[in-house]
């Protein structure tokens, strides 16, 4: 929203007593340097999912463990409780200091286009990144927050994609990455050539998504 305010000259504000304040309460987060998260590897590399389990039960041990999670994933820790994906707001998980996000909470193609599409300018460069923070991070962050974070207690966090770290660093003061998960990942399929320019330079998305409304419009013309 804020994107779409500053892109029409739409003035706003944060009232000075809702300012956000980073929070200064220990975070200890587990976590992985490499692995985005999605369906498609939910469903296509089940193994990834095993390999996170194997670290994070060690870390989570025999604690009560709030869990973040698709509903077709299995369960994983003995004594887990499973957490909504609009959990904002719940008091019931405050006396629980572990919790485990294993969630893929992409925005579909469409979504992510229509989000391009209306954002093209500001989103240039980086609107995967945007998205995903506005969307999932901040979900993660709900969730994360049920915990005895509430109470200003120390938590600890296992995640399975490295991209929950990219943006609890913008929320927390004191996140602690205690230890990095690593995984057997899978290898990368060779995509074409990225469109480039006349001067064959890599097009930027605005670039991109202008010479694609071009055609369009040339096809619709013809």
């Amino acid at each position: 929203m804020r994107y779409y305010f500053d892109r029409h000259k739409i003035p706003w504000h944060i009232h000075p007593k809702l300012q956000f304040v980073r929070h200064t309460t220990p975070l200890h987060l587990y976590t992985s340097e490499d692995l985005i998260w999605s369906s498609y590897k939910k469903q296509n590399y089940p193994h990834l999912l095993e390999e996170f389990a194997t670290q994070a039960i060690p870390v989570h041990k025999e604690n009560i463990v709030a869990v973040l999670r698709n509903n077709d994933m299995p369960d994983i820790f003995e004594n887990e409780q499973k957490l909504k994906h609009n959990s904002a707001g719940d008091n019931s998980f405050r006396h629980i200091g572990n919790v485990s996000v294993e969630s893929a909470l992409n925005a579909t193609p469409v979504l992510n286009q229509f989000l391009h599409d209306i954002h093209e300018a500001e989103f240039d460069g980086k609107g995967g990144n945007i998205v995903h923070m506005a969307r999932t991070v901040y979900c993660f962050y709900q969730a994360i927050m049920r915990s005895c974070l509430r109470d200003n207690k120390p938590a600890v966090v296992t995640c399975i994609d490295k991209r929950v770290l990219e943006g609890l660093v913008e929320l927390f003061d004191n996140l602690f990455v205690d230890c990095i998960f690593t995984y057997t990942m899978p290898e990368k399929q060779k995509t074409g050539r990225k469109p480039t320019s006349d001067t064959g330079v890599a097009m930027t998305s605005a670039e991109r998504q202008r010479k694609r409304r071009a055609l369009l419009k040339q096809q619709q013309n013809a």
